[in-house]
């Protein structure tokens, strides 16, 4: 079994993290001349996921987006290779990647009106509540009128 020395590892490690950086920086670079890449669609509808083997990676957000640029792969690639020198592309691919349903937050139900026998019973009871919290709660209940 091979043991490495601890400083040796963080050594390698450093490394491993220069080169994710490294490229991570690259992508976001090339994010950034991606509205010269592809003047027709904005910023927003589409991003460079990866840079490798000489393989340019979009992702769109819309199926139909990736098929419009389907229709402009050719163009995508002299552009890339043009603006992109040192990443030696050859491919362009594609991906959708559908973006997130936002749910919208359940509007709370209105409470609804008591009766004035339920006020009347409530307001007996809060003088013998100890706790605060429930005690302005049932207050509040008993001396509004929700939906006059």
């Amino acid at each position: 079994m091979l043991l490495m020395h601890p400083v040796q590892t963080i050594v390698n490690c450093s490394s491993i993290l220069k080169n994710i950086v490294s490229h991570a920086e690259a992508i976001v670079k090339v994010n950034a001349i991606l509205p010269q890449i592809l003047p027709e669609i904005s910023n927003n509808n589409c991003k460079i996921a990866n840079i490798s083997n000489g393989t340019l990676s979009l992702v769109v957000y819309s199926p139909a987006m990736r098929h419009q640029l389907r229709f402009m792969t050719n163009e995508i690639l002299a552009k890339a290779q043009q603006l992109l020198p040192k990443y030696w592309i050859k491919n362009v691919k594609i991906y959708v990647q559908e973006t997130p349903i936002v749910e919208t937050k359940r509007q709370p139900l209105p409470t609804p009106m008591l009766s004035g026998n339920a006020r009347q019973h409530i307001s007996g009871i809060i003088p013998i509540i100890t706790n605060k919290k429930l005690k302005l709660a049932l207050e509040s209940l008993a001396t509004h009128n929700y939906f006059s």
